[in-house]
């Protein structure tokens, strides 16, 4: 899943080698993706206690199974 979005500021494009033609790109657009995968192994709980410790997440008080 992905979706294009305008930045107020442009993009800086890289320096190509002077054998290339430069791309026809518009440097204020913007594709933002996102790739979700199933994690069926994920360890929920140790997640959520790493996040807390990094002071991400609060500590959960409740059980989860």
């Amino acid at each position: 899943m992905g979706w294009l979005e305008r930045s107020e500021q442009d993009l800086p494009i890289p320096e190509l080698p002077p054998y290339t033609s430069p791309p026809d790109v518009d440097p204020s657009i913007v594709l933002k993706a996102l790739n979700v995968t199933p994690a069926r192994d994920l360890d929920v709980v140790g997640l959520r206690s790493a996040l807390a410790a990094m002071g991400e997440l609060s500590p959960t008080t409740y059980p989860v199974s």
